[in-house]
């Protein structure tokens, strides 16, 4: 994060993640809602990268 150039860091993590990353460059709090709307959808790539994992 500190090695990129950008002005502000967007924290989209359902965490505060300033807890646990020192980010010395401003950042915002945003959220966001998925709507899947084709395929694969979330489960299908979790559930093939877990299996190629062995997890």
């Amino acid at each position: 994060i500190e090695a990129t150039d950008c002005d502000s860091v967007l924290i989209a993590t359902p965490i505060d993640l300033t807890r646990i990353v020192k980010i010395r460059k401003p950042t915002v709090k945003v959220g966001y809602d998925l709507q899947e709307i084709g395929k694969p959808d979330l489960k299908e790539v979790l559930d093939s990268f877990c299996s190629a994992q062995n997890l």
